[in-house]
């Protein structure tokens, strides 16, 4: 599951190979939240190189500021693997009532999906997050909870761009649409997922 605080940090903190090492952290961890995969495997499931993935290690097994260490090194014997430390580690801390996450959809692993920018993968999981949280299979957002403001990574154009490449790359998954609301005349994003 990918939990609010690691929906966050996509959110705001990361590339897009970053991006996908997040992901493919999560989706190869143990029930302690121990990546159970070597680095070689590692790279190639990102799709990048051993040596760009150790800077991305390092990057993530060092303090950053105020955000917390998203890996931490797990000494075993001679080797040496990594706890992905954003969220809850299994589903046994999962609290019904508090925790808000979304599935590892399918997608999220796809050629398509590791193809789209950064800003496209954030789209897309913004509104996959939504779907999880809310269940239906169609999610809105207004366009200021997008683009709230000037010092948003998201411009009108930049949305624009996005979405075209969310068509393009995942048109057969999701459909990305724009629509007002009827009364308050206000833009809105329309996600329709198959």
């Amino acid at each position: 599951m990918i939990y609010e605080e690691t929906y966050q940090y996509l959110l705001r903190n990361v590339s897009s190979t970053e991006f996908d090492t997040c992901l493919y952290a999560l989706l190869h961890s143990d029930w302690d939240g121990v990546i159970q995969s070597p680095l070689h495997m590692m790279a190639r499931g990102v799709g990048t190189t051993e040596k760009y993935l150790k800077q991305i290690i390092h990057k993530f097994t060092a303090p950053q500021g105020s955000l917390k260490k998203v890996f931490v090194p797990v000494h075993l014997g001679e080797d040496v693997l990594y706890k992905f430390n954003l969220g809850p580690a299994s589903n046994l801390g999962y609290n019904r009532k508090t925790d808000r996450y979304c599935k590892k959809y399918r997608f999220f692993y796809s050629a398509a999906f590791k193809a789209l920018t950064i800003l496209g993968k954030r789209l897309l999981l913004m509104g996959a997050f939504r779907m999880s949280v809310l269940k239906p299979e169609e999610v809105l957002f207004d366009y200021h909870e997008i683009v709230p403001d000037s010092r948003s990574p998201f411009t009108r154009q930049r949305l624009l761009d996005a979405v075209a490449a969310i068509q393009d790359a995942l048109g057969h998954i999701v459909t990305i649409s724009f629509a007002s609301r009827t009364f308050s005349k206000k833009e809105v994003l329309v996600f329709t997922f198959t």
